[in-house]
């Protein structure tokens, strides 16, 4: 079988699990594959199809960023080596749109240090915003929200 190109939904699944692990302590996200041929190898098993960042086309020597690709680049650009994760809540009835069409969200941290606790359980895919807010080393902060 072949790999599905430009398919979010195994993205969508990579957003969700990454959030989750941030919420359970993780210091550190490796992805298994950085990048595999049109037909998910190699691989072990001809019965297993496995996707990665990046699809790699030998016959005509192209290279596909996969939507995989994306969402964890936002997460490595975003996330400073050394950064804490800050404890917050978002308000699901605070999204709001305001004049010039863009999306509103109130985003509060409930505490005024870095916590290692998790601020959500584990769960499928959400429909709700997810969001993820650092204290970087440089003094600065960062706020990663994925609105499904």
């Amino acid at each position: 079988t072949a790999v599905s190109l430009g398919d979010w939904s195994r993205a969508v699944r990579y957003i969700n699990n990454i959030f989750q692990n941030f919420d359970h302590w993780v210091v550190g996200y490796l992805d298994w594959n950085i990048a595999l041929d049109e037909h998910g190898g190699p691989t072990g098993s001809s019965k297993v199809t496995l996707e990665a960042s990046v699809i790699i086309n030998a016959t005509s020597g192209e290279f596909y960023k996969q939507p995989i690709f994306y969402a964890l680049g936002h997460f490595s650009k975003f996330t400073q080596p050394g950064s804490k994760k800050d404890n917050i809540t978002i308000k699901q009835d605070s999204l709001g749109v305001s004049e010039g069409n863009y999306k509103e969200m109130l985003a509060m941290n409930v505490s005024s240090t870095a916590s290692p606790f998790p601020t959500r359980q584990p769960d499928p895919p959400s429909n709700t915003v997810l969001a993820l807010a650092t204290d970087n080393p440089d003094g600065s902060h960062t706020l990663i929200v994925y609105n499904p």
